[in-house]
């Protein structure tokens, strides 16, 4: 008889965001080990129906009409991840290993504590993010993300459980807590996530951002570094920037960075984004180096890029340097400005198409060397046991 862990989110299981791709993979890789899913999240499917995925069950709690007064009260106390909790208590109560994957008040985190403890399951917090003070500064109404992600990590005692870090940043801080904490950066299995085939665009080098940018990516920098180009290399390339970034576009429409090959595209379904991944060369993304949120998180669309067998443009943040390596599966861009970002794209203009395809192709054997979900297996195998 199959094992079984929860996991109990507030993502829009399956595929609803980043987070959903996360547990998504996580699941596959207890599958591995010999593990039934349950994933209790909050994705569009019908509340409390049952549905199958590759690797156990997930349900839905999403209330479909909300009040006012029930969104307001939920903002400011979160009494809806205290529903969520008690249902999976009620419910699943027989797993053996229970996953944490959302933002907690401490009364949250010693009930769930409690409960775990009462049901005899061990208890794993996968902590994915630590915000910084500085990106809700224009928006304190969201600082009860930056307090309650803050709080968790920092109240997390050894007798609450483990940990699954998403960044080396993240695990040596647990390590030296002296809170077991198991590295797994963002990792996909090879059997879902394929490469995806090579459209050459118009013969022209084709670069992709996907995404919203918020207060993570600097889209606005890696704009204007395109706008720093000469004449004859913006000739020779053309950008797709997919995703709801209508307030980066006014940013960059103002400051006059924004240039007739850079194309801004909405907010797409899934599938179709991926027909725009396959005409692409080369994605591209910035971050700020120093910040702690960029040190503590791992950038998805990294990893989504290098199974999909696109190189990147990127600075290295987070622990990229483990993966990335210059002019073999991607282009690093030396300094956080835009004209290290200009450098970066003049350097794959000079590559012929040969060169590209070639990088195109170690960047998927990149994927499948060192953050396909089998790498990590036998080492998570003994984390477990070992909880």
């Amino acid at each position: 008889m199959k094992k079984s862990v929860g996991f109990l989110t507030y993502c829009k299981f399956p595929d609803g965001d980043a987070a959903s791709l996360r547990f998504m993979n996580v699941a596959a890789l207890f599958y591995k080990i010999g593990y039934h899913s349950i994933v209790v999240g909050r994705g569009n499917t019908k509340r409390f129906q049952y549905n199958d995925f590759s690797f156990g069950k997930f349900v839905s709690l999403k209330k479909k009409k909300r009040s006012i007064t029930f969104k307001i009260l939920n903002f400011i106390f979160g009494f809806e991840k205290f529903f969520f909790a008690r249902y999976f208590f009620k419910k699943h109560s027989n797993v053996d290993i229970i996953i944490i994957g959302f933002q907690l008040s401490f009364l949250l985190k010693r009930y769930i504590c409690k409960k775990s403890k009462k049901c005899g399951m061990k208890v794993i917090f996968s902590i994915m993010e630590w915000y910084n003070f500085s990106q809700y500064i224009s928006k304190p109404w969201f600082l009860h993300k930056y307090f309650s992600t803050h709080k968790t990590i920092k109240t997390l005692k050894i007798s609450d459980g483990g940990v699954l870090s998403i960044s080396t940043f993240l695990n040596n801080y647990f390590a030296q807590r002296n809170i077991k904490s198991f590295y797994l950066p963002f990792v996909m299995d090879k059997d879902i996530h394929l490469e995806l085939p090579s459209q050459i665009s118009n013969g022209k080098i084709t670069f992709l951002y996907l995404g919203q940018a918020l207060k993570k990516d600097d889209l606005l920098m890696m704009i204007e570094g395109f706008s720093k180009l000469d004449r004859k290399i913006k000739e020779r390339i053309f950008v797709y920037i997919i995703g709801n970034n209508k307030k980066i576009r006014k940013k960059a429409l103002k400051r006059g960075f924004l240039e007739d090959f850079v194309v801004f595209i909405d907010t797409i379904p899934h599938q179709e984004a991926m027909k725009y991944l396959s005409k692409t060369d080369f994605t591209i993304l910035l971050r700020p180096p120093k910040k702690r949120y960029t040190k503590a998180g791992f950038p998805t669309k990294i990893t989504e890029s290098l199974f999909a067998g696109r190189p990147v443009v990127a600075n290295i943040t987070s622990d990229l340097n483990l993966y990335l390596v210059d002019e073999y599966n991607s282009i690093i861009v030396k300094k956080y400005s835009a004209e290290s970002f200009a450098e970066a794209v003049k350097k794959v203009c000079l590559l012929s198409r040969d060169q590209v395809e070639r990088m195109k192709f170690n960047a998927r054997q990149t994927a499948i060397s060192k953050l396909e979900i089998s790498v990590f297996q036998n080492e998570f195998d003994v984390f477990l046991n070992q909880l």
